[in-house]
């Protein structure tokens, strides 16, 4: 293994914050429409009756509400993924690998296409809710299996959760078989992962939630650097375990939740993205679950950036696009022998 960075640990993020920002202004920026920077800050100024009104429309009503929802869903994955690597003490533990976006989309994918006439105006909380709750049931059984059958290797886990994923693609393939035409297209294109028709009122109640679960994971950094010694050894250092799990699990369901219900199944952010951390700055949780927010969240913006701009006016799914990028980096980490905890 290569050594790691020698620049302060505060050095490292702020130059991730950096990125982040160079990435927000490009997305903001750069597109079919392309915007220059100065007319950027002029649109999204309060007040500037100067600037460009389609310049504003754009930003403030399409790419705006884009950015803050793919931030969030970018900050979430990244931080879970790392949460839940510590909580197994696994390295292959991530919401996509062992089906908790799965229950998500699951969940979603009830609301989505059994919901009455009626409740169409409360959709945008009530997928939410319905996403937070399948993600939650698959979590929770999982910690289950592993704490009763003692799935301590990573294939034990992997098979768990690949089993759990399997029943939840079962349900939604059900779903899907007896939804309309229209609920199907819906349906079918949420679950490739897009940010298209992304609006405030999708973007706001996505973020809240997720911002909520990422700031009681960072709150559980030190305990988790307790944890990564082992049950016993955090139980003598005044760390409730079976608190922490719980926490754990329900902040993780209401942040996975919350974003896969926005924007549907988004893979590998959660398991690159610790796995690079741990390589750049080592394993306190104190460093890597704020650096794997900033970098998830980098990752997600620059995907959502390729995903409209690659193939105007087509968008690509930004769900595919973090597969075929991600799974042959994983591949060369696992080559390498380069996954760590």
């Amino acid at each position: 293994m290569p050594p790691r960075s020698s620049l302060p640990y505060t050095s490292r993020l702020a130059l991730l914050l950096v990125a982040l920002g160079l990435a927000s202004t490009l997305s903001l920026a750069w597109g079919v429409y392309p915007i220059a920077v100065a007319d950027v800050m002029s649109a999204l100024g309060a007040g500037n009756e100067r600037a460009d009104p389609a310049a504003v429309m754009i930003l403030t009503q399409v790419r705006a509400p884009r950015l803050v929802l793919a931030l969030a869903t970018g900050a979430v994955l990244g931080v879970s993924g790392a949460a839940l690597q510590a909580l197994f003490r696994n390295p292959l533990a991530e919401a996509g690998l062992i089906g908790v976006s799965g229950g998500a989309a699951l969940g979603a994918a009830i609301t989505l296409t059994l919901s009455a006439p009626f409740l169409v105006a409360s959709l945008v909380w009530l997928t939410p809710a319905t996403a937070f709750l399948g993600a939650l049931a698959v979590t929770g059984t999982l910690f289950l299996l592993a704490g009763r059958w003692g799935f301590a290797s990573a294939a034990s886990l992997i098979l768990a959760g690949i089993a759990l994923g399997a029943i939840c693609t079962a349900g939604i393939s059900l779903l899907s078989y007896f939804a309309d035409a229209e609920r199907l297209k819906n349906l079918t294109m949420w679950m490739l992962g897009s940010f298209a028709g992304t609006d405030w009122t999708l973007t706001i109640p996505a973020s809240v939630a997720g911002g909520i679960s990422i700031v009681g994971l960072l709150v559980l950094a030190p305990s988790l650097n307790a944890l990564a010694l082992g049950e016993r050894e955090a139980f003598h250092l005044g760390i409730d375990v079976s608190a922490l799990r719980r926490r754990l699990i329900v902040l993780v369901a209401l942040g996975v939740g919350a974003v896969v219900s926005a924007v549907g199944v988004i893979a590998f952010v959660g398991l690159i993205v610790p796995h690079l951390l741990r390589l750049w700055s080592g394993p306190d949780h104190r460093w890597v679950l704020p650096g794997s927010a900033l970098l998830g969240a980098l990752v997600v913006v620059l995907a959502e950036w390729c995903a409209r701009n690659l193939s105007p006016p087509l968008e690509l799914p930004v769900g595919a696009m973090t597969s075929l990028l991600g799974g042959p980096f994983f591949l060369w980490l696992l080559a390498r022998g380069r996954t760590v905890l």
